[in-house]
């Protein structure tokens, strides 16, 4: 998977509730994959990476109220041979007059503009999201590459800064890509598993991303994908989104810069979102 197997683990940015019928959340984005593919293969051929990014995202997220969300993540990543393993730790910043919480990849869960927060602004340190991936050799004549991915979010959020369920997450994905020179294609899909938090009812489910990413002269590379996520309860639609991102060297440091951004095509997805990261590769 050259072009694509450095595409993984972040989860910037982007499940259902029945307390009142007012209550609603948001699918969120289709799926880590789609969040940091533009992060750069170097990463795993170095074996280390840090990478440290800010995001923003903005919109009704199929509810009467608007929301906007900052996300500064760092995030650690250690590849040896096909196993990869990376840590994820955000710090959040909502504004929103309904409540919200967050679920695995730092992913806005829940969205109940007909529950008011006891504060409009809630920020702090996020949950911490674990990972592990692994990608299998290449399927003989095929040229088909595929990875294997497990994640679990861990609340270790303060229940004081109200930005957590509290209660574990779990994902389980895989992506299929094929390299045709400079150009990757790929699908990838995964099942979402949330924690029961109690009077919110949320439901687990699928996000898939299908698209591909190109290797640009200068070791840039440039990516685009259509991204799903199914409806996390009755009172939402599913996510629909697309998502384009660019990874550009700095000179000859170790350094990547790295730019991505979404738009949504469907209320439960965020109006817009976009962002910036620095990786170090070692």
């Amino acid at each position: 998977m050259r072009a694509l197997s450095g595409f993984i683990a972040l989860g910037v940015l982007f499940p259902s509730v029945a307390v009142a019928q007012a209550s609603s959340t948001a699918p969120g984005p289709a799926s880590p994959f789609a969040v940091q593919r533009a992060t750069t293969e170097d990463a795993s051929d170095r074996g280390v990476s840090i990478a440290v990014g800010g995001s923003y995202a903005t919109g009704d997220f199929g509810t009467a109220t608007n929301t906007d969300i900052w996300t500064v993540p760092v995030v650690a990543r250690v590849r040896a041979g096909g196993l990869r393993l990376s840590a994820s730790l955000p710090w959040m910043s909502i504004r929103s007059d309904g409540t919200i919480f967050t679920g695995i990849d730092s992913t806005p869960l829940v969205v109940a503009p007909g529950i008011k927060s006891t504060r409009r602004r809630r920020e702090g340190f996020g949950d911490l999201t674990l990972g592990a991936a692994y990608g299998l050799p290449t399927i003989g004549s095929t040229g088909l590459d595929v990875e294997l991915s497990a994640r679990v979010k861990l609340p270790t959020a303060t229940a004081g800064s109200q930005l957590s369920t509290g209660k574990n997450d779990y994902a389980f994905g895989a992506q299929v890509s094929k390299a045709y020179g400079d150009l990757v294609p790929f699908v990838s899909g995964t099942y979402r598993i949330f924690g029961d938090s109690g009077p919110w009812d949320l439901r687990n489910g699928m996000a898939a991303s299908v698209g591909a990413s190109y290797v640009l002269p200068g070791r840039a590379t440039v990516i685009a994908s259509y991204d799903y996520a199914r409806k996390a309860s009755g009172f939402v639609s599913d996510s629909h989104e697309m998502f384009g991102g660019l990874s550009v060297p700095l000179g000859r440091s170790p350094l990547r810069l790295t730019a991505f951004g979404t738009v949504g095509l469907s209320r439960s997805a965020p109006d817009a979102s976009g962002g910036l990261s620095v990786t170090a590769l070692f």
